[in-house]
């Protein structure tokens, strides 16, 4: 019984060695998988916005119509470029938004440039007047001096004259929301068809003559009044045949009001076609839908 005993004392050393070269192993296999595994984290893991402006950037992501809230080289996101212009003599902040984002190979026109106006920010909230204090400016340089250098003066005085620029403030008027480092994201569940159903017929009563039913390329929550309803940004791409053989694209922009059973009226569907103008049609589309 002795000996037995010895002999499986002689072989125990090597079972520990063993166990040791399979942790050694799994260590350095763990070593060798961690960057990945945090380069996967950091990729798909929603965008927040780490800038000195979370205030200004607040109000731009609650207005803005078809923005991300981020800028984006391809592969990389970045905070948006936000520059105060000026404030006045009740605090309020005009400031200029913009979003770089690479539309080389799509005709879309880009929707992430604006001038924007804050009332102001206090205990964790912003307040600003919706739909008023927000106007989008589109030009293919995206840089705020080349902006500033182009933009009509008597288009930002217009601007400062509907937030009331230097009088006294009048919260009734506002819109309040807490600060948010990333745009915020709708409570009804929409689907690309859920859009499809509703914007084919508008767009057939409307000019379209194409076959293609299914639309929409893809969507962006903007806001929601009190009662529920949402309004959508709708980006759209139609492929039908061209005649010859081969394939047509057309594109579309629609702002859309969704109400919270998911159901779109039809009168909630307006195509946008120059996104300078696109803050007054949202707005008249918002009047004629009831919107709280």
């Amino acid at each position: 019984m002795m000996k037995n005993k010895k002999k499986a004392d002689v072989k125990n050393p090597s079972s520990k060695k063993i166990g040791v070269i399979v942790a050694a192993l799994c260590v350095s296999l763990f070593i060798l998988i961690l960057p990945f595994v945090l380069f996967i984290v950091l990729l798909f893991r929603p965008f927040e916005y780490r800038g000195e402006h979370n205030d200004l950037y607040t109000v731009a992501v609650n207005n803005g119509f078809g923005i991300f809230g981020y800028e984006s080289n391809g592969e990389a996101l970045y905070d948006p470029v936000i520059e105060v212009i000026e404030t006045d003599d009740y605090g309020r902040t005009l400031f200029f938004y913009s979003e770089y984002r690479d539309y080389s190979s799509d005709p879309q026109i880009d929707y992430g440039m604006a001038f924007v106006i804050m009332q102001k920010a206090e205990n964790g909230f912003v307040y600003y007047y919706q739909d008023d204090c927000y106007l989008p400016y589109f030009d293919t340089n995206c840089e705020y001096e080349t902006a500033m250098k182009k933009v009509n003066t008597a288009w930002l005085d217009a601007l400062k004259k509907r937030n009331d620029w230097n009088q006294v403030p009048d919260e009734s008027k506002c819109t309040k929301m807490p600060l948010a480092k990333r745009k915020p994201e709708g409570n009804v569940d929409m689907k690309s068809y859920d859009f499809d159903v509703s914007i084919y017929p508008y767009a057939k009563a409307n000019g379209y003559n194409g076959t293609d039913q299914g639309i929409c390329h893809y969507f962006l929550y903007c806001n929601a009044d009190s009662t529920g309803k949402e309004l959508y940004y709708v980006y759209g791409i139609s492929r039908d045949d061209d005649g010859n053989g081969g394939t047509k694209h057309s594109y579309y922009t629609y702002a859309v009001i969704v109400n919270p059973d998911k159901t779109i009226s039809k009168n909630a569907i307006v195509e946008i076609k120059d996104p300078m103008t696109s803050h007054k049609l949202i707005k008249e589309l918002k009047e004629l839908n009831d919107w709280k």
